[in-house]
């Protein structure tokens, strides 16, 4: 379990929510739309406690790179804020965890 720390679950889900985000069920924005992924800073709940594995809530700023209507080449950023808080669960491996969002993600325009 030490090496399940708040820090190493933030690195994992941000890294998670980069190599997956076309695939994430997100509610809120029109994935269509999204040239890429900017800015991603994943929240834990303020009185997060791993215990084990198990599912755990989180939440994040995201920032998405937005294709401009009309402009076909232009993009402009979009910032939100998953809101309220999903699930995550967490399984350990041998010397490791994996992470997966395991509801859909609410997104709240900021």
């Amino acid at each position: 379990m030490g090496f399940v720390t708040v820090e190493a679950i933030k690195i994992k889900l941000s890294k998670h929510i980069r190599e997956y985000w076309r695939d994430l069920p997100w509610n809120g924005i029109d994935i269509n739309t999204v040239d890429d992924l900017d800015k991603v800073s994943p929240i834990l709940n303020d009185n997060f406690c791993y215990e084990g594995q198990g599912e755990y809530d989180f939440s994040a700023y995201i920032s998405f790179m937005v294709k401009e209507v009309n402009n076909p080449y232009g993009s402009h950023r979009e910032q939100y804020r998953i809101f309220p808080f999903c699930k995550i669960s967490i399984k350990e491996l041998y010397n490791d965890f994996t992470i997966e969002i395991t509801s859909s993600i609410m997104l709240q325009r900021r």
